[in-house]
């Protein structure tokens, strides 16, 4: 069997290939599907649709078989083609087939070329519309007197920083006055184009080559010429163990994103009104799950899939790992090593690909928050970084909503209005509020008298949302 390069991780040797397109494929990537391993949903579909086209003609083409062996040569001899001057002498019938397929293979580049060209026509009719759209709304004032190339005082490029990335697209973000059109250039190529609003901009997805990416942002002046220039470089490549060992509690301060985060332990008490509420509400959030609640509760499951909803690896079940508990260090338990640890990763994730037919999400999450970096470094051996909640020096700073407390005399216990008005409370002050704060709460609860938290949380997510809070998950949380 050939060897080669994951078309999404090209540092990794693989064998295995997709079905349907022959990419190859790492364990990643691989998508396992009726009974086939492909390297996305859309190669799938393909090969659905495909298998049903076959399963379509192949009957009809059976049928039709011996017609066409009869009607050929009276076709061919009604034609003439067996006549050497219908032709110009020279073209026989088999002549003309080799001729049309010489003609469709010769046309396919030049479709290509057009297609190209197309593509590249119409980012420059939309640069066109920019500049004219400029004129428009710009003063001849407010243009950049004095401006130099390269002054990059004037054009700020603030997301991503020049490093490296983890994924095959990359969103650029930053700074520049209004009224200039904003373009980015890749390889001599103009990808995307843009207008700064209220002195910010944003440029659609860029797709990355695998290694470095050489890009250029550029402000253009009323005249179509670049008037402030910056370069960067990013390195696209699959994430480092020492990357993925780093523990995610909190994303970016300055973006007004939120992740609600569910663990799922051995209850599921409220995981059926959680699922109503973020179907009715239209969001998809993470979720952490045991291997026991995967055995448990296998519908349940599925259904987090269904719906669009991120499943990460909240170990087998949930041991404790560090001897917080005892002495508020955390130090790893005797009986936790790398095997034990491997084990309780690699059980839930193959139980879960077994119950969904999909892969975990490449985070886990330690069971009552017990690790430290040698656990966390363990589990980056595997592809899977940490992923926390955020905390604070007391309650009022954390976001821990405690929802699994049931004891109404115990210290610790909010009552669920208490936990809403608490976290609404913190999304507004001032300095960040609760900006790339990742929100932890329960599948399951032993609180009685309905004082669930999940009875609050359509109120939670509206109120987030009319702060201008982005809920995503957390593969979506900017760092």
């Amino acid at each position: 069997m050939s060897t080669g390069f994951c078309k999404n991780h090209p540092d990794l040797s693989v064998r295995r290939r997709c079905f349907t397109c022959a990419g190859f494929i790492c364990t990643q990537c691989q998508v396992l599907r009726s009974r086939h391993y492909f390297c996305s949903e859309r190669c799938h579909r393909r090969f659905l649709l495909r298998e049903s086209l076959r399963s379509f003609f192949k009957p009809l083409a059976e049928t039709l078989q011996p017609i066409w062996r009869w009607m050929l040569p009276w076709l061919v001899e009604k034609a003439g083609l067996r006549k050497p001057r219908s032709l110009g002498k020279a073209l026989k019938f088999y002549d003309l087939i080799i001729s049309i397929v010489a003609i469709v293979l010769l046309a396919s580049p030049l479709i290509g070329i057009a297609l190209l060209w197309r593509e590249n026509r119409q980012l420059q009719n939309r640069l066109a519309r920019l500049e004219r759209l400029w004129k428009t709304t710009s003063t001849s004032n407010n243009l950049c007197n004095g401006l130099a190339n390269n002054n990059h005082a004037f054009l700020k490029v603030t997301k991503p920083a020049a490093a490296m990335v983890t994924s095959n697209q990359m969103t650029i973000e930053g700074e520049a006055p209004d009224g200039h059109i904003i373009s980015l250039v890749q390889d001599d190529w103009v990808r995307a184009v843009t207008l700064p609003r209220e002195g910010r901009f944003a440029l659609p997805p860029i797709k990355l080559k695998p290694g470095q990416n050489q890009f250029v942002v550029q402000a253009l002046g009323h005249d179509g010429k670049p008037v402030a220039l910056q370069h960067f470089t990013i390195t696209s490549g699959p994430p480092t163990a020492n990357y993925l060992a780093n523990d995610l509690s909190r994303g970016s301060f300055e973006r007004k994103q939120v992740a609600l985060t569910f663990d799922g332990g051995s209850s599921d008490n409220a995981a059926l009104q959680i699922l109503d509420i973020l179907k009715e509400n239209d969001l998809q959030v993470t979720i952490f799950l045991t291997g026991g609640f995967i055995q448990k509760f296998p519908e349940i499951t599925k259904r987090f899939v269904q719906e669009g909803h991120e499943v990460g690896n909240h170990t087998w079940n949930h041991p404790h790992l560090t001897t917080y508990a005892a002495d508020k260090q955390n130090a790893a338990l005797p009986n936790v090593t790398r095997e034990f640890l491997h084990d309780q990763l690699l059980r839930t994730a193959k139980l879960f690909e077994e119950v969904t037919g999909s892969r975990m999400a490449p985070f886990w999450r330690a069971p009552y928050g017990e690790h430290n970096a040698e656990i966390r470094q363990w589990a980056a051996e595997l592809g899977y970084r940490h992923v926390g909640w955020t905390k604070g020096r007391s309650w009022q700073e954390s976001m821990d909503t405690m929802d699994w407390v049931a004891d109404t005399t115990s210290k610790a216990y909010r009552p669920a209005e208490e936990i809403l008005a608490h976290l609404l409370s913190m999304a507004d002050e001032e300095i960040s509020g609760l900006n790339g704060g990742i929100i932890l709460t329960h599948l399951g609860s032993h609180r009685q008298d309905g004082d669930h938290f999940y009875t609050v949380l359509p109120r939670l997510i509206g109120g987030l949302r009319e702060k201008n809070y982005a809920l995503v998950k957390i593969s979506e949380l900017g760092e």
